[in-house]
């Protein structure tokens, strides 16, 4: 029994308002779980994210320091 093929999508038609996803649609459930990471995770990353900024302005300090009093 031959098989027929299946339609093809056609290209570049355009697209009616009904079928246009809505401007700022959120994405799927799936899609959001699968970006995100565990809230430990986060957690150590902003601490780590601290400890970076904090000894990055303290060796600058002799730069940011002046610079920042009037």
């Amino acid at each position: 029994m031959p098989s027929t093929p299946s339609p093809s999508p056609e290209p570049d038609r355009p697209v009616s308002a009904a079928e246009a996803p809505a401007q700022g649609a959120a994405r799927s459930r799936e899609a959001d779980r699968a970006l995100a990471l565990p809230r430990g995770v986060l957690v150590l990353l902003s601490m780590a994210g601290v400890v970076v900024a904090v000894a990055g302005l303290r060796s600058a300090s002799g730069i940011v320091g002046p610079a920042s009093w009037p």
